[in-house]
């Protein structure tokens, strides 16, 4: 029983949500199947009664192979058999690594020898993972698998199926140099902390992570959508409205002659969306606009517009498409970049004179930026004006708060004009700042 408990507590700094009901149900459901050893049968009876969630079946079974010592992960293609590389393509034409992943062949040794070559295990565990998949020739791998691709070389089938072992090689990886960390004495917190990928920062998220947030936004952007935001209304009947009835009697000279009432309706405000797109929060950019095009219908109108140093607006009707790609396009483009660096002066001033004119002084103005102005001209007094031009103003910055008055963060300079300013760098934390501030 205490075995099982120390493994709830793992798997709730992971970010899984566990009642402790649920920890008794899971040791009936063992000691009714015999207490069978770790193998499938125990896992189906943990995995069945400690996880409700589908987005947490990838973190349960990386902690339960890590904490049992079950293996879980296995390459996409290790279930058929091998196949040739692809129709025109020797195998001579691909990195040992790519051919492995075109047909699905076991990696584990290989994978095990690279980890036991790391030299510094006191770094970040993605830093680690890292090295080891630069070691294993992972990247090249994928890029010969590409450009294999783009010449005809591979089917899309083919293509997929690298892909997706490549997804399951870094999940092997990452299970590898846990458990070589626990070997050499890490802290089991630690460990469940990492694997929580709600709480991650979006820099740092994997490729399967990323898919997991995207699935998690939408449900987030649905819920919300459903919570009405109400405002009061004049009305004949309904609740009391003090603040209205004591101006009144005011202006007519103290007597209450009658009483003044409202009612509730749904609020639908302006939103207005300032993304800055450089490398540094690009991807933070992407999962916020994908939170609010989820739930576009709770706003009268919503404009977004994107920045490096000069700025551009994304027209409406590519909010309801893919923000992957509309990101990537505009990025391609260089539509809002003219030297590559964040000018934070400059798009402020563009903004004040070509955008604040035509806004709803009752709109809501949300900042994305890190604040880092690359030393450049801050152009406060401009900010000011934006921010008196408008109902609120808020920042949502991805870096953590110790980091925003460091080098060229200048942050500080534009706080004080803001309605409120937020560390928004994980999941979690865009989740609990859209509850607050866009309902």
């Amino acid at each position: 029983m205490q075995e099982i408990i120390f493994f709830a507590r793992l798997l709730r700094g992971a970010g899984l949500v566990i009642a402790p009901s649920e920890i008794s149900e899971a040791h009936q459901g063992l000691a009714l199947m015999g207490n069978p050893a770790a193998g499938p049968a125990h896992y189906d009876v943990l995995r069945s009664t400690l996880v409700k969630r589908s987005e947490d079946l990838a973190v349960f079974a990386s902690l339960y192979q890590l904490f049992f010592g079950d293996e879980v992960y296995a390459l996409a293609g290790q279930e058929k058999a091998h196949q040739a590389p692809g129709q025109g393509l020797k195998a001579s034409d691909l990195p040992t690594l790519a051919q492995a992943l075109l047909s699905g062949e076991p990696c584990r040794s290989r994978v095990r020898d690279a980890v036991r070559q790391l030299k510094q295990r006191d770094e970040v565990i993605d830093e680690q993972v890292r090295k080891v998949l630069v070691s294993l020739d992972y990247f090249g791998s994928l890029n010969s698998i590409r450009l294999a691709k783009e010449r005809g070389k591979l089917t899309e089938w083919e293509h997929r199926t690298a892909l997706d072992n490549g997804s399951a090689l870094i999940s092997l990886v990452q299970a590898e140099v846990l458990k070589d960390l626990l070997q050499h004495g890490e802290n089991w917190t630690r460990i469940a902390r990492h694997l929580n990928w709600r709480e991650k920062s979006f820099n740092s998220l994997s490729s399967a992570e990323m898919c997991l947030v995207k699935a998690c936004l939408d449900k987030i952007g649905k819920k919300l959508a459903t919570r009405p935001s109400l405002k009061g209304k004049p009305a004949g009947s309904g609740r009391l409205d003090l603040r209205v009835t004591a101006r009144q009697a005011l202006a007519r000279g103290g007597g209450i002659w009658s009483l003044a009432y409202n009612r509730q309706v749904p609020a639908k405000p302006d939103l207005v969306l300032l993304c800055d797109v450089s490398n540094s929060v690009y991807r933070f950019t992407g999962f916020l606009l994908q939170l609010v095009a989820a739930f576009r219908e709770r706003f009268h109108q919503i404009r977004a517009f994107l920045f490096v140093d000069i700025l551009w607006e994304i027209p409406g009707s590519l909010l309801s498409g893919e923000i992957g790609e509309v990101l990537a396009d505009i990025r391609e483009n260089n539509r809002c970049s003219l030297s590559g660096l964040s000018d934070f002066g400059q798009v402020f001033c563009q903004f004040e004179a070509a955008v604040l004119g035509q806004l709803n002084p009752k709109s809501t103005l949300l900042i994305l930026a890190d604040g880092r102005n690359n030393w450049r001209p801050p152009e406060t007094s401009t900010f000011k004006k934006i921010a008196a031009g408008l109902r609120r103003v808020y920042w949502l910055n991805p870096l953590p708060r110790e980091e925003w008055g460091r080098e060229d963060c200048q942050l500080h300079l534009y706080s004080p004009h803001c309605s409120g300013v937020f560390e928004c760098g994980s999941l979690q934390q865009l989740q609990q700042v859209a509850a607050q501030i866009l309902l």
